[in-house]
């Protein structure tokens, strides 16, 4: 056997162990919803199966109960796939969309725990347990409802809406999260996002070019990665990305320092406190397709075969 054929034999079997272990790094689905199988919300019963969120107290199971329902549709609007979405208003009041009145601008959207409250049958899966590499991918389809203008200025006051907290189990305040707000930014069609690094008590803001406040369903995408579990600087670096399902583009990312990350992911949080200002108007948001990765959706490419 020529050393030609050799070299070849031994690249082609090096490029397949190369793709094998590029196969090896796609993540695993740890949580995922698309609020069907309706059953009903009352109480402290969950509204559909392994629903998704929970808390540990019935004062906030009570605030979520109120603020969100599990519905196909209000005023036309309908789910992104399949038949139900849920829908929650930030807005203490009415809302067409929910079967009672909102008491609350935090709903509590808490998940990746086994929390007390539902008592039905949520999602008991504890991402303490089911994320064990150093990646989580959370993503969904979110739409706006109501009034997102300047002249309902909660989002900008106190630094905006926390739109997704991913919760290191450090667990305690924020230096042990990694979080992503959102500013309405008065009437602009392209609001701000941003990262927050609690090391630096900075925010680092990014547009992305797409009109949330269109009324249409929109992906958001964010990756947090964990780069180093002593809590020193530098430790967690996120990315998002906007209308980019499959993170295809470059995303907008920041690494930030969280000195009391960890050494691992405990839970999540969406949509929340608001910086404890409460919207002037009725302004809500819908939810579908929630998603939880342990690593990336998909592997990566595979190398190419060497000659």
């Amino acid at each position: 056997m020529s050393s030609k054929t050799l070299l070849n034999l031994f690249c082609g079997a090096l490029a397949g162990l190369l793709a094998l272990s590029s196969a090896s790094h796609a993540g695993t689905l740890v949580l995922e919803h698309g609020f069907e199988n309706l059953t009903g919300q009352s109480g402290s019963s969950a509204p559909t199966v392994n629903y998704p969120f929970g808390t540990s107290y019935l004062e906030y199971w009570n605030r979520h109960d109120a603020g969100t329902d599990v519905i196909s549709n209000c005023e036309g609007r309908r789910a992104y796939e399949g038949s139900n979405y849920l829908h929650l208003q930030f807005r203490p009041g009415a809302d067409p969309c929910l079967s009672q009145n909102a008491i609350y601008q935090n709903n509590y959207l808490q998940f990746g725990q086994n929390f007390n409250y539902p008592t039905g049958d949520q999602d008991r899966s504890e991402f303490q347990d089911t994320v064990t590499s150093n990646t989580m991918i959370v993503r969904f389809y979110f739409r706006l409802t109501g009034d997102w203008s300047a002249s309902n200025d909660a989002a900008d006051n106190g630094g905006g809406l926390k739109f997704i907290r991913v919760n290191g189990n450090g667990r305690v305040g924020d230096e042990a999260g990694a979080l992503i707000k959102l500013r309405l930014d008065g009437d602009s069609t392209d609001p701000r996002w941003n990262l927050y690094d609690p090391g630096t008590f900075r925010n680092t803001y990014f547009r992305t070019g797409v009109n949330i406040k269109d009324g249409n369903w929109h992906s958001m995408s964010f990756k947090v990665v964990l780069n180093r579990t002593d809590n020193s600087t530098n430790n967690v670096t996120m990315t998002f990305w906007v209308d980019d399902w499959d993170m295809n583009g470059p995303g907008h990312s920041h690494t930030v320092t969280c000195s009391n990350f960890g050494t691992g992911f405990y839970s999540n949080e969406l949509f929340t406190n608001w910086s404890a200002s409460t919207p002037v108007n009725p302004m809500g948001m819908d939810l579908d397709k929630l998603e939880v990765w342990d690593g990336l959706p998909f592997p990566p490419p595979s190398p190419p075969q060497v000659y």
